[in-house]
């Protein structure tokens, strides 16, 4: 699935007519919406990696509302999850938010609130996924690099100057300086600092790679 995938807001309501009043809402509202009776229907139709966000009735028929939840984190789907219940006590809430949901929502519900935890939700998917493209794309450029261009990219993030690697690992300073060109250029940064920051994302600090 395409990151360039329009977002879809994802509906699982056992009822027809609140699934189908909920779908309307969203849709005039100029969401992308897509609507199930079950979670058996949602998985076998759904990608995994699709964007967007879903909306669960949590008295659902066949498999749970927190079994739903395991499912989708075994299948490594990232949407954030809003759960729909008329029933909405403390123990509930709490169950509910421990189990990895973005957001509770008693029904009857507000049609604004419930737009507007949708619209964070999206958001939230959103930046999940910018952050998680990011990622890859360092750890693809990171692969790139020679061991010795790594090494030298550990002593820049940890702020050693070049005489200074120079010395530790036994080469000249102009060695140094030829590596570290090559570690700015596969790396795709235009400063240290960029540079640093990378280094922090991959773990490079903790000597992971």
């Amino acid at each position: 699935m395409s990151l360039a995938a329009a977002p879809t807001v994802f509906i699982i309501d056992p009822n027809e007519g609140s699934r189908s009043a909920l779908g309307k809402l969203l849709q005039e509202a100029g969401r992308g919406v897509a609507a199930y009776d079950c979670a058996e229907t949602f998985l076998a139709r759904t990608s995994a990696d699709h964007p967007g966000c879903l909306l669960l009735e949590s008295q659902l028929p066949g498999a749970g509302d927190l079994q739903l939840m395991d499912e989708l984190q075994r299948r490594g789907a990232g949407m954030p999850v809003i759960f729909l219940s008329a029933v909405s006590t403390v123990s509930t809430v709490v169950r509910v938010i421990k189990s990895g949901a973005f957001d509770f929502i008693a029904k009857p519900y507000d049609p604004h609130a419930l737009i507007a935890a949708v619209d964070a939700a999206l958001r939230f998917d959103a930046r999940r996924r910018r952050e998680r493209s990011r990622a890859h794309s360092a750890a693809a450029r990171l692969a790139l690099l020679t061991p010795r261009e790594r090494e030298i990219m550990r002593y820049v993030i940890a702020g050693k100057m070049n005489k200074a690697t120079a010395h530790d690992l036994r080469i000249s300073v102009k060695t140094v300086e030829a590596h570290r060109s090559k570690v700015m250029h596969k790396m795709n940064v235009a400063s240290v600092a960029e540079l640093v920051q990378l280094g922090l994302e991959l773990r490079l600090h903790d000597g992971s790679h």
